[in-house]
């Protein structure tokens, strides 16, 4: 039971009336072993909330907070490419590549005839610096059972376009790719010719012009 100052002189107060109204001797010296056992507990009770004081003060911690600084993020430094003045650079040009459709047909003469419907008109202003022309042409013989040949002709000045004939034989289809040929410089009409060994269809499946300029 824990007493209070207040208390403890209330309780004082009160045996010290009785003793004073009273005149017994074991009344008297009940009162001084109470008075005597009052003190020691207020005493006792001083010690004790003093003790606690310090155990609280010395439980208390301190807790540190340790806030780690934002890294700070690196600003790329800009590489600097000197530049020679006075000096240009050619940059690589690639060449181009022109292909002409002919046409397509079949004949079946055993001289030279023009091929229906394949035929083009060149002119070679239209290609500066021509490096490489070619006659390409795609055949086939259904009977399988003679030769062919094929060539370009040049209509507008009435001559065989040098280097263009190509020749097939049996009737397995096949692609064929001329040597180099030269067009005359101008505006011309480029007719497919053909004609066959035995007179048996032959089968012109495409035909064009191959172009290569620097």
């Amino acid at each position: 039971m824990a007493f209070d100052r207040d208390t403890s002189f209330s309780l004082l107060l009160v045996i010290a009336m009785k003793v004073f109204f009273s005149s017994h001797v074991g009344e008297v010296i009940l009162f001084l072993l109470v008075l005597c056992n009052l003190m020691f507990i207020d005493i006792s009770l001083l010690k004790v909330a003093s003790l606690e004081t310090k155990t609280v003060g010395q439980n208390k911690t301190v807790q540190k907070v340790f806030v780690s600084p934002t890294p700070l993020q690196s600003t790329p430094t800009p590489t600097v490419v000197p530049v020679q003045q006075g000096i240009n650079t050619a940059l690589p040009v690639s060449a181009k590549e022109y292909f002409i459709p002919l046409g397509t047909g079949t004949i079946t003469a055993g001289d030279w005839v023009d091929v229906p419907g394949a035929q083009a008109t060149i002119d070679t202003a239209s290609y500066s610096n021509i490096k490489t022309v070619a006659f390409e042409v795609s055949l086939t013989i259904p009977t399988a059972n003679q030769a062919a040949s094929v060539r370009l002709f040049n209509t507008t000045d009435k001559h065989p376009v040098w280097l263009s004939e190509l020749g097939i034989s049996g009737g397995q289809s096949s692609s064929y790719l001329s040597a180099p040929i030269l067009l005359e410089q101008g505006n011309k009409l480029y007719q497919v010719q053909a004609k066959t060994q035995l007179g048996s269809p032959l089968n012109i499946v495409q035909s064009r012009m191959h172009i290569t300029t620097n």
